[in-house]
């Protein structure tokens, strides 16, 4: 450029004299609106040989600028530049022309010199003057090449239009609206200048489908500078069907932008109701006091929207969240509403106690919940006490009550009876239950239930549901010869025998047990012997579905424990028996009943006649010579057992004599005799983990049925010592242990206890106060009298205070009861006993009560008398506290991933505590769940066994029984299954342990699982206009991913919040959100891909619902290096209270700081930030930047308003703080001439030519000229 002025200038000095000038710009003044232009002419007059120029023109560049289509500039006709206007040189506020004229003569007179178009970039009316400066040698003489004098210079002024740009909007909160309720309109206004507005007439209109006018608001406002106008107003639409609304602005003086907007409304009735009537609670109907549970139920509504949920509850029940909440639904009949509830006082919550109501729009419905026990974690304790009045002599007893905080369910029963051996139990039905478990288990439960039918069978006083009983007896008996059988679950093996948990290969301890038990069933005096008519099979013959009893004796002759002695000890650690004598004699007993019920052939009649005479030897071979067998206290135990199977099947042999035989028994017998404890029973030893009454009761009950056997009656003294022992024993509330000692006490009891009663009339008072009079006879020999409700009251407001119990807060104490019994008729003996049991919490209650169950007073504690045996482990249910003191396992509860209607896993993991805990079976109540039968139980990473069978529990639901052969101490054992839970919220998985040989030690363990439920999510993908667009993909992650769709419905999807990614097409952005998933629901999603978004957008929206009203922007200044690059942006969105997000594209530059976001004047951070991309190619020295996108979220239940603030940097800056300094000039250059410097500031270092994106060294030396301050202004113009 410099080349070219130089050549113009030298040609002017070869030719032309100097002449005088004048300069000017026309048109002088002038006006021009904001984006047009305006051509100024620069002429000269009274010139003489003019041979060429070198003129700035200057002007404020924030009002004008030099337009940027070609021919921008023009030189007169009489003169020419270089080529390409080369000669014109462009500068922020500035323009150089230089030209020559092509003759020798020049130009004289007047011409023009050149014309230059500049645009408004001004609206705001503000003026600029032109200016005109010739610049040195920049006006020649053509012929003589001296300076022409110019005598006068005379500018121009543009002055810009001031004009309205506006964006007016009208928007809803939802484009359904309801009849005959109000809705909403916000009118929006932005003035989009940085002035105030002209007067702006304002007005909204409504218009039915037929075009009709139904509403109309009008207003006139003037908007200040980038201000806003905004009005909500309210209209109620009477008829349904499609309504426009329209806003329109006007004015006076001119408007551009945005000056009407309409939106499309449909009116539709409302409806709300409750969809299947039944509000869901917990599954079992009960929730512990001070624990939380959910109720719920599924609403149907018409529209999307916010309803209000008013819960109704008794004052001690707390509602999470408060009593009035409101919920945000769908247009579904399947909105799923609960709400999380906590109550501290037990007792029960009557259905229609909380009530659930719902109202919107002028609808209501109401639902009654369901039925809840509130309960607390207790025990059930008890105090018993006997007397016995006869003979004129009165009787008295005392018997405790605990008084606590919230005891519940006082009983108090009073039992009289005959005190004649003869009086019958009561009771014993508990023992009545469907065999499940190993072999041992399963005949145990057989032969209790089977015994305690015959133990009532021919009594008179049998119990008042004794036909329920024998019915429950049946299936028991039936259920368990099935499971014997060839092909049962724990059937009869090939081989003859059977093993503990089915299959091969037997072994003789379950082989005793199952045979023993199908012979007593088959014996000709028990009716149930039909049970096996037609299934009793000879020979080798082993079909499914019978027994035979040829092949076990076989199995038996073959596979003696001891080959040496041809006898048998049990293999397996379950038995009962204790020692070797024990078990050959039992052996013994099932041959002699198979040998009374079975025509046994040839070979097996040889094979059994072998079996006998080796036991027979055996225990004549091996009797102490004092006439008992084994040593310790298992003596009596293997002395009974030995002299009952003698008595049953002792076969003489070449080494044994008949007389050996007889004088065995004898020396038995007198020994067992003298063997007796003085309170009646046989001596047991003591075995760890073993129940010792257990123990004790299987010693005397063998001992009873073994001298009976030898020909004792049931008169004899011994034999009623033992039975009063046992019948003492069970009325005590000792019980009689697990169930295989319990049914040898019941069979004892059939053959050796009588049946004599005694009359007597007896009156029953308690603390003075008459309660009942019994007459017991032969016909009446027991009563059982519960009290009354007002003799219950009377009994708990009174009493002698005994001790107070600290636990309970001070509040608590037992008090002492005294009961009388006078025999106001006949002799006796009449016992009179008190049962009075009552639920405690454990944590109002002291150690002692809670490890005996008795509600001691500390000092004498009375006798115990006549209690019944409670075996109902749904009470040890309700006390995990009392198991911090007594139980022995570590259990531990685990699942995976729970979902309704789906399989998950459960994993028990069990470690004991104690030695040799001996076939453990873990009982789960099946609730809220449903198990396979089919499936597989692994125990340690091996198949198990299990059973589904009824539930001891005393409901409904049955049981998933898991047995196990035995548990090591401190051997960590894991039980894996699968379960499906049935329906989504909270699983209370319970689990019992009890050991094989204590039916009382019952272990409690639970733990609650979130059961997540699926949902579905509909997408619909629109553009700015509404309509349909297909997305290039549309993904739920974690779900799928599907291409070219405008609307698609996720189905099947687990509850929760997954990112929702919607990509558009066509250079239409990206849209990022999240997606909550709520059970059996369908959640709407309606995103928008506007073809740009430079300004906030709606896009997206939950319900389908919500809208931007208006946008108002303070946009940022010119970029500069001084001040802080900085925009604002006032959002006003409404909506119906589902969540909407509004997005906004902006420079990544501005990422240098964190953008500000407000809600309704309130810090959130509930927004997500996709950033942009910025890289930078050393090589080429240019960089690259994408814009960062802010997507705003908001749950909007009406309007909201959310302003968006974001600061970038200032222009030269290449580090992130402070001022523009000579340092920043010093990093640029390093980053030009490529070094690797940090990219703190993005593209703020690129102050020259910023269209190219290129940094180069003038980029560093124009910023230097600016740190320096006497080259360059803070825009890095020229000063």
């Amino acid at each position: 450029m410099r080349h070219v002025i130089w050549s113009i200038l030298l040609l002017t000095l070869l030719c032309g004299v100097c002449s005088a000038a004048t300069l000017s710009v026309e048109p002088a003044g002038s006006t021009c609106a904001y984006e047009e232009t305006v051509n100024l002419t620069v002429l000269v007059g009274d010139v003489s040989n003019l041979g060429g120029f070198d003129i700035d023109l200057r002007w404020n560049p924030a009002v004008v600028t030099l337009d940027t289509k070609p021919g921008n500039v023009t030189l007169g006709p009489l003169f020419s530049g270089h080529v390409n206007n080369s000669a014109v040189y462009t500068q922020s506020g500035r323009i150089r022309v230089a030209a020559v004229n092509a003759t020798l003569d020049g130009v004289s007179g007047s011409a023009d010199l050149f014309t230059v178009r500049l645009k408004a970039v001004d609206d705001t009316g503000a003026s600029t003057s032109v200016n005109l400066t010739v610049n040195n040698y920049g006006f020649l003489n053509s012929t003589s090449g001296e300076n022409i004098t110019v005598s006068s210079i005379t500018g121009a002024t543009i002055t810009t239009e001031k004009s309205n740009v506006i964006d007016a909007r009208v928007a809803v909160p939802s484009n359904q609206v309801v009849t005959g309720q109000e809705s909403h309109i916000t009118a929006s206004v932005v003035n989009r200048r940085g002035v105030e507005t002209s007067a702006l007439n304002i007005n909204v209109s409504i218009v039915n489908s037929d075009g009709d006018l139904v509403k109309f608001w009008d207003s006139d406002e003037t908007i200040s500078a980038w201000g806003r106008f905004q009005r909500e107003l309210a209209w109620t639409p009477e008829e349904p069907g499609a309504y426009t609304v329209r806003v329109n602005v006007t004015s006076d003086k001119h408007v551009s932008g945005t000056t009407n907007s309409t939106v499309t409304v449909t009116a539709q009735e409302y409806t709300l109701e409750f969809t299947d009537d039944y509000v869901y609670g917990p599954w079992d109907g009960r929730a512990a006091a001070g624990s939380s549970f959910y109720m719920g139920t599924y609403v149907s509504a018409s529209h999307t929207g916010t309803i209000w949920l008013n819960i109704t509850a008794p004052d001690h029940v707390m509602v999470e969240g408060g009593r009035h909440q409101t919920r945000y639904l769908y247009a579904s009949d399947y909105n799923y509403v609960s709400v999380r509830m906590q109550s501290n006082t037990p007792g029960l919550i009557k259905e229609g106690d909380i009530r659930f109501d719902i109202a919107a729009n002028g609808k209501t419905d109401s639902l009654n919940g369901t039925e809840i026990l509130i309960w607390i974690p207790s025990i059930r304790v008890s105090s018993v006490g006997a007397t016995s009045v006869g003979d004129g002599k009165p009787g008295e007893l005392t018997f405790n009550t605990l008084h606590t905080n919230n005891t519940y369910d006082n009983v108090t029963k009073i039992i009289v009876q005959s005190g004649a051996r003869g009086r019958t139990l009561s009771g014993l039905d508990y023992l009545v239950g469907y065999p499940y478990g190993c072999v041992e288990q399963t005949t145990s439960r057989m032969l209790a239930s089977l015994n305690v039918k015959n133990y009532y069978l021919d009594r008179d006083d049998k119990p008042v549901d004794w036909d329920n009983i024998r019915e429950r007896v049946n299936s028991s008996v039936s259920g368990g010869v099935q499971k014997l059988v060839v092909g049962g679950e724990k059937g009869q093996n090939s081989d003859g025998g059977w093993s503990l948990w089915g299959g091969e290969p037997s072994e003789s301890s379950s082989s005793s047990y199952a045979s023993y038990t199908l012979a007593r069933i088959n014996m000709p005096d028990e009716d149930l012997n039909r049970l096996l008519v037609g299934k009793i099979t000879n020979g080798s013959t082993v079909d499914d579905g019978t027994v035979n009893f040829e092949s076990l004796i076989k199995w038996f002759h073959d596979n003696p424990d001891n080959p040496a002695s041809g006898t048998w000890t049990w293999s397996a650690h379950v038995c009962h028996s204790w020692s070797p004598e024990s078990n050959t004699a039992f052996v013994m007993l099932i041959h002699n009943m198979i040998n009374r019920t079975v025509d046994v052939q040839e070979p097996y009649r040889g094979y059994m006649e072998d079996n006998m005479k080796n036991a027979t030897r055996y225990f004549v071979d091996t009797q102490n010579q004092d006439g008992f067998w084994s040593s310790g206290d298992d003596k009596a135990m293997a002395t009974a057992l030995a002299l009952w199977g003698l008595e049953a099947f002792a076969l003489p042999s070449d080494n044994v004599t008949v007389q050996q035989i007889a004088d065995a028994k004898e020396k038995a017998k007198t020994w067992l005799i003298d063997a007796q404890n003085p309170d009646g029973s046989w001596p047991a030893g003591s075995y760890y983990g073993w129940y010792d009454n257990g123990r004790i009761t299987e010693s005397t009950g063998y001992a009873v049925l073994a001298l009976n056997a030898t020909g004792l009656t049931a008169e004899n003294a011994t034999i009623q010592e033992g039975v009063n022992w046992l019948i003492e024993q069970y009325e005590s509330g000792g019980g009689w242990g697990y169930t295989w000692a319990s049914q040898v006490a019941i069979d004892a009891l059939i053959h050796c206890q009588p049946t004599e009663v005694v009359t007597g009339e007896v009156k029953i008072a308690i603390d003075g106060e008459p309660i009942v009079t019994f007459m017991v006879n032969a016909t009446n020999p027991r009563f059982e009298h519960t009290l009354t409700s007002d003799q219950m009251g009377t009994l708990m407001a009174y009493g002698r205070v005994v001790r107070p119990i600290e636990a309970s807060g001070g509040k608590g104490e037992v008090r002492s009861h005294s009961l009388t019994a006078a025999i106001t008729s006949g002799n006796g003996p009449i016992l009179v006993s008190v049962d009075h049991s009552q639920s405690a919490p454990v944590n109002e209650i002291d150690g002692k009560i809670q490890g005996s169950r008795l509600i001691q007073s500390f000092g004498y504690e009375e006798e115990a008398g006549l209690l019944q045996v409670s075996t109902d482990i749904g009470i040890l249910s309700d006390a995990p506290l009392v198991q911090e003191n007594s139980n022995t396992y570590d259990v531990g509860i685990t699942s995976t991933e729970m979902v309704a209607g789906e399989k998950a896993g459960v994993t028990i993991t069990v470690r004991s505590e104690k030695e040799n805990v001996y076939s453990p079976m873990i009982e789960i109540p099946i609730a809220g769940f449903s198990f396979d039968n089919a499936s597989t139980v692994l125990e340690n990473g091996e198949r198990g066994a299990f059973e589904v069978l009824s539930g001891t529990t005393g409901n409904d639901h049955p049981s998933l029984f898991i047995q196990s052969v035995g548990w090591e101490k401190n051997m960590e054992m894991t039980y894996e299954f699968n379960i499906t839970p049935k329906d989504h919220g909270a699983l209370d998985l319970d689990l019992r342990i009890r050991p094989l040989y204590d039916d009382t030690d019952v272990t409690f363990a639970n733990a609650t699982f979130t059961v997540m439920g699926r949902g579905n999510v509909t997408v619909n993908v629109v553009d700015e206009d509404g309509k349909p667009v297909d997305a290039e993909s549309i993904t739920l992650v974690g779900a799928n991913t599907v291409a070219d769709k405008s609307s698609y419905t996720f189905t099947g999807i687990l509850e929760g919040t997954y990112p929702l990614v919607v990509n558009g097409t066509g250079g239409r952005p990206s849209i990022h959100t999240v997606a909550r998933v709520t059970p059996d629901a369908t959640a709407l999603y309606n995103f928008t891909l506007p073809s740009s978004l430079t300004d906030p957008t709606l896009v997206f929206s939950e319900g389908g619902a919500g809208s931007i009203a208006g946008v108002a922007q303070v946009p940022p200044e010119q970029l500069n290096a001084l001040r802080n690059e900085n925009t604002t942006y006032n959002v006003t969105v409404l909506g119906n209270g589902g969540k909407i997000g509004i997005a906004l594209e902006f420079p990544m530059r501005y990422l240098m700081n964190e953008p500000v976001v407000l809600v309704n004047g309130d810090p959130t951070e509930d927004y997500k930030l996709i950033n942009g991309t910025f890289t930078y190619d050393v090589e080429q020295q240019t960089y690259s930047t994408t814009n960062a996108t802010l997507i705003v979220y908001n749950t909007t239940a009406g309007n909201n308003t959310i302003e968006i603030g974001f600061e970038g940097g200032k222009l030269g800056k290449a580090r992130s703080i402070g001022e523009v300094t000579t340092t920043d000039a010093l990093f640029i250059l390093q980053i030009a001439i490529g070094l690797e410097r940090p990219w703190d500031t993005y593209d703020y270092i690129d102050v020259v030519d910023r269209d190219s994106r290129k940094i180069t060294t003038t980029d560093a030396l124009y910023v230097l000229q600016q740190a320096i301050g006497e080259i360059r202004d803070e825009y890095y113009n020229v000063l």
